[in-house]
């Protein structure tokens, strides 16, 4: 009864012409905002995923590290308990660590800042492995051909740190601790000379775009004192859902910070979780407001049929019955189109999660759009958009239960 209904009084041929255009815009809205919320998310976490991926893929799990660690201190790293703990674990990669920042110069006279690590052999071969395991994802070619060490006074250059100070590789620049922004005028801060043996490409833009490598020990003596000086150990762990677990035994084997990735990267994960959930708000208000339409479809139903209406309460169709037939072809309009939406959405989204996007151009360091579609999110978007329908049925429903018979074929004579 209800699909005659339908039928008959807004999608028939001799329906009002309004009523027609506005439930076929109403549930054309509806749809939309229905796939497009569950593509746009699932873009969104398919984005999330893309960004730990590539940062796990060069960021060790678990970082220790000690404030106020000097040069004297930085053999006594692999004697702690702890790193011997570590080492002993099945599968876990431990290397000792030190970075520091510093500011790179230029012959050309650009200055800007920059990350200096310190890495020994293992740490570098460790480097490097990561790094052709990058490649062989990407097919493509990455710019260390061995595991040979950068000599003294000479340095591995991020590429695009390298592009923004205008060096090549052989080129010379000028390093110098921070601290010497702040000597007094006249007082010449220490500067060593390197030379950029090679340029590296990782597909982070925080390693390409920061990163100095060096050897620990043979370059950059005179920034032993810097502030910025970290001394500890980097550690890899078979299984990275198994960080939180390491990091808490390690906590208790040592005072020093032990940190994890997600912690070394919290601003932005912050950041991408406060833009999924801003979008994410964004379509769900464009959804509720194109999910209102059914509204106002009712709204001009009811006004334009009263008198239909006053007949079909004349022949004794009660009140109860009423806000249920209106109810349900409220909910047939909208529910149609927030399923439709749904399963075109879910489609969609598990096509580019298959076959992710390639629309972008290759100056980006994904150059594909990926998507990671969740079954968890299609249980809440349907049960919104149901009980959307089905309060925005019920209102206008409930108004055409209290039309008085007689008033309204009185009103059409």
């Amino acid at each position: 009864m209800v699909v005659h209904f339908l039928r008959h009084l807004i999608f028939s041929a001799r329906a009002q012409a309004i009523v027609k255009t506005i439930s076929w815009l109403g549930m054309i809205a509806i749809f939309l905002s229905t796939s497009s919320f569950l593509i746009v998310i699932s873009v969104m976490n398919g984005m999330n995923h893309s960004m730990e991926t590539r940062i796990l893929s060069l960021e060790p799990h678990l970082v220790v590290w000690s404030p106020g660690k000097n040069e004297s201190s930085r053999q006594d790293v692999t004697q702690e308990s702890y790193y011997r703990w570590a080492k002993e674990q099945k599968n876990w990669r431990v290397f000792p660590f030190e970075t520091q920042d510093v500011l790179i110069r230029s012959n050309e006279g650009k200055f800007q800042g920059a990350i200096a690590r310190g890495v020994q052999e293992e740490s570098l071969e460790n480097f490097n492995r990561k790094l052709r395991e990058i490649s062989r994802k990407k097919n493509g070619e990455y710019f260390f051909v061995d595991d040979e060490l950068p000599g003294p006074s000479e340095i591995y250059l991020g590429i695009d740190l390298a592009r923004n100070l205008q060096v090549l590789e052989g080129d010379e620049v000028s390093v110098l601790s921070p601290e010497a922004l702040l000597l007094p005028p006249g007082e010449a801060p220490r500067v060593e000379k390197v030379k950029v043996k090679r340029l590296l490409a990782t597909n982070l833009a925080d390693l390409d775009g920061h990163l100095i490598m060096y050897h620990s020990g043979t370059t950059f003596n005179f920034l032993r004192q810097s502030l910025s000086r970290k001394i500890g150990t980097e550690i890899w762990l078979p299984d990275v859902d198994a960080t939180e677990s390491a990091k808490t035994d390690l906590a208790q084997r040592t005072s020093c910070v032990v940190e994890s990735w997600k912690e070394r990267n919290s601003d932005l994960f912050f950041a991408l979780k406060l833009e999924k959930s801003m979008i994410g708000l964004v379509l769900g208000f464009a959804g509720l407001i194109s999910g209102s339409s059914i509204i106002t479809v009712l709204a001009i139903l009811i006004s334009h049929k009263r008198r239909d209406i006053a007949i079909l309460r004349t022949l004794g169709l009660s009140n109860l019955k009423t806000v249920e037939l209106f109810t349900k072809m409220g909910f047939l309009i909208s529910g149609s189109a927030v399923i439709m939406g749904a399963i075109v959405g879910t489609v969609i989204s598990i096509y580019i999660e298959k076959y992710p996007l390639e629309v972008l151009p290759d100056i980006y360091y994904d150059a594909t759009i990926p998507a990671d579609f969740r079954f968890s999110l299609l249980v809440p978007v349907l049960l919104v958009g149901v009980i959307l329908s089905l309060v925005g049925s019920y209102i206008p429903a409930k108004a055409a239960s209290l039309l008085h018979p007689a008033s309204s074929l009185k009103l059409k004579r």
